[in-house]
């Protein structure tokens, strides 16, 4: 044998070992380099998922205060309702100073509503437009409805304003009958007594007063009667003034006649018997005519306030129901 061969055979072998070994190396390589992306990929979504967590714990805190100061706003408006409730009351009852307490207590509320539906608009705006659910934001049409449902109970209560004007200047200008009719009552008793003292000329008097107080009733009869039934009213006021002009008669005559009866005062004292007998017999009369002025106007803006609670204690719950809840 030649002496270079075996020379040449180990050079041949090394070669075969090199050409086994090179695609080995090069699939442990890329093996290193998968495992190395793989590991990377997994440390992006542990980082994101992190971030994602902590973004749904924010938002679903934002939920949750923006719910539970919603609920606190329908409890004012219940407070609302409540003072309105009060209000009417005390019209139905004639107790002036008890409607005045009630309705300065209801625009206190009304003040702290208003002041805090326009601070929580704002928050429901700036709610944002997915909600939290496990460790995503999921966007969704159901919380998009709830938010709107929210902003739109928040618009019902800037409309409360508006109704309890409305209780208010019902209450008010009720309340203002009852003081008038009260004062012809008054007036008119203290006619009667100055006329079986013989004191005709201020018995006279008395009904021109009193005649004032009517005539100013029942303007605002007709003023009411475009919101309220004032049938029991009109009926009222019709036979108080045939009271008030039968008695004008008498006094009149016997003024004339020196207290003397004659054909002419008998007559006249019949017709005050007459009109006397077609007279209410008790205050009975006056309750169905307040509470007859409490409806309509007033009775409608306590309604308008209780759907404006109802909305938002409905709203204050959909904000705090999980997505898709």
């Amino acid at each position: 044998m030649p002496t270079g061969m075996p020379r040449v055979r180990a050079v041949a072998s090394r070669v075969a070992a090199g050409k086994t070994w090179l695609p080995l190396a090069l699939a442990l390589a890329a093996t290193a380099v998968a495992v190395a992306i793989a590991l990377g990929w997994q440390s992006g979504i542990s980082e994101r998922t992190e971030r994602t967590k902590a973004a749904d714990v924010e938002a679903r805190g934002r939920l949750d205060r923006a719910a539970t100061r919603l609920g606190m706003l329908a409890a004012d408006v219940a407070e609302l309702g409540r003072d309105g409730r009060a209000a009417l009351a005390a019209t139905v009852g004639m107790d002036s100073s008890a409607l005045h307490a009630a309705l300065d207590a209801g625009a206190g509320v009304l003040a702290r509503i208003a002041g805090e539906s326009g601070r929580l608009r704002g928050e429901v705006e700036a709610l944002p437009t997915a909600v939290p659910s496990g460790a995503n934001l999921v966007a969704g049409a159901t919380f998009e409805a709830r938010r709107a449902a929210a902003l739109d109970a928040l618009g019902a209560s800037a409309d409360l304003a508006r109704s309890w004007a409305v209780l208010a200047a019902g209450c008010l200008e009720a309340d203002r009958l009852a003081d008038l009719l009260r004062s012809h009552d008054e007036l008119a008793g203290e006619a009667a007594r100055l006329g079986s003292e013989a004191r005709y000329g201020d018995a006279l008097a008395r009904l021109d007063l009193a005649g004032r107080a009517l005539a100013g009733a029942t303007a605002l009869r007709d003023r009411i009667a475009t919101v309220a039934d004032v049938s029991v009213l009109a009926s009222w006021l019709s036979r108080n003034a045939a009271i008030d002009a039968a008695l004008r008669r008498l006094y009149s005559v016997m003024a004339t006649t020196s207290g003397r009866m004659d054909q002419e005062a008998s007559r006249a004292l019949a017709d005050v018997s007459d009109a006397r007998r077609l007279l209410p017999p008790d205050a009975r009369a006056l309750v169905v005519v307040m509470a007859d002025l409490t409806h309509g106007g007033p009775d409608q803006a306590i309604v308008l306030i209780d759907e404006a609670r109802s909305r938002l204690a409905a709203a204050a719950a959909d904000l705090r129901e999980p997505p898709g809840g």
